[in-house]
Order: structure tokens, then sequence, then C-alpha cells
């Protein structure tokens, strides 16, 4: 999509979600209180990462190494997070979307990473059909646009329907999601990528999409997710 076409659809997408707040005033999803997309005393429970608690690059071989990104995440996946992340799986809740997205920009702007695309981890077209749009995208877009980055949906897609990962080990779930995706090299050659999820557990999800990457050309590729699970 062109940075033109990707403007007019993030205007189209405010006017929406504008005129849904009007007729549907927005309920914080953590405890309920109406009025607040997001109110502060669930966002003070929130239990923060440390830099410790996230997935960092580096591996056994070099291999490993290069399809590895450097992954950080903004919270762990507890409560109140999870309702928050849940809302935005069964809901296109735009504004809920955008107050992510300030928070991963917040995160991003200290580490020092060059960026210079922001894409959303894919779903499946099966599943996109199904719900009707890709939650993580409600994320990846504002965060772009806050970042003063352009926003590539169609940068990665996936060629195959890896179902889900949850009760998978970490071995079963890389082999689930070997060679799932493929990215464009028209967006990827040569360039640095911020990889955006919502939620991360082992980190072979983004790992995968950050070997479509290099595979495309990339130059570097980085991985921000909103929510930290447990590997275990």
């Amino acid at each position: 999509m062109s940075s033109n076409s990707e403007s007019s659809f993030r205007i189209l997408q405010r006017f929406f979600q504008a005129a849904l707040e009007a007729l549907f005033p927005p309920r914080c999803p953590g405890c309920g209180q109406p009025g607040e997309v997001w109110c502060s005393r669930c966002h003070a429970r929130l239990t923060r990462c440390s830099l410790d608690r996230n997935i960092k690059r580096g591996a056994t071989s070099n291999r490993e190494i290069e399809v590895s990104p450097a992954i950080r995440s903004y919270a762990l996946y507890r409560a109140p997070l999870i309702k928050a992340i849940l809302e935005l799986k069964y809901r296109p809740n735009q504004a809920l979307g955008r107050v992510m997205a300030d928070w991963l920009a917040s995160m991003y702007r200290p580490l020092g990473w060059q960026a210079e695309l922001v894409a959303p981890v894919p779903l499946s077209v099966a599943r996109q059909r199904q719900r009707g749009y890709n939650q993580v995208e409600l994320i990846s877009s504002p965060l772009a646009e806050a970042l003063n980055l352009p926003h590539y949906r169609n940068a990665l897609k996936r060629v195959r329907d890896t179902g889900s990962q949850v009760g998978r080990d970490y071995t079963a779930r890389m082999t689930n999601v070997e060679g799932a995706f493929k990215a464009n090299p028209e967006y990827c050659d040569r360039k640095v990528i911020l990889l955006v999820d919502d939620l991360v557990t082992t980190g072979a999800t983004v790992r995968a999409c950050s070997a479509a990457c290099f595979a495309a050309g990339a130059a570097d590729v980085f991985a921000l997710t909103v929510g930290q699970a447990s590997g275990k």
C-alpha cells in the first residue's frame, strides 16, 4: 500500500472510530470503568518487562543470530493486560490500539534502533477473513505514525496456516511456523524493519517473520510487542 493510501486509510479509521465512540462510549477493558479507553488504575497494575526479561538477540550459531531479532515487550501477559489484548482480538478497538502504540513508542525511542519501516505480524488469510481485521495493525499503524515511519501491512504474509501455538513447547513452535511467512522484497530489501506483534511467548513467530525478512534482503530486523507471556 502506498503512503498516500495508508494516510487515507488512517483518516477513515479515525472517522469511523469517532462515530463509534459517539454511539458507544468507551469502557476500560481492564476494569470496565466507563468513559475510559484505558484507565490510569489499570495502567498502574501492569507488570512492566525489565530488560533481562526481554528476549534478546543472540543464539548458538551465526545463522540463528542472523534471523533472531532483538525483541522488547512492554508488559507481562498478566491481568489486566490479558483483558486488553483479548479486547483487540475480538473487537476492533482502534482507540485502545492507539494507547498501546503510545506504550511501544515510549519504549522504542530510548533503544537507539534505526528502523526504516514498521510491519505487523500477519494473520492467516482464513483467520483474517473470519475476524475481519488483523488486531496487530490496530497497534502497528498508529505506532508508525507516532515514529514518523512508513507502515506496510503487506510487507509480510502468511503462506501457510500454522494453527494455534498454544500448548506447544519451543521446538514445536519453531517447527510449526518454519517457512510459514514470506516477505516482500519491494518493502524489505536493504531496509531495517521494525516488526510489531501483540503478544510474544517464546519468540518463534517473530523469529520466523525475521527469517522471511532477511530472505527478502532486509538489512536488520527488530521487534516490539505489547505483551510477553511465559514460554513454559
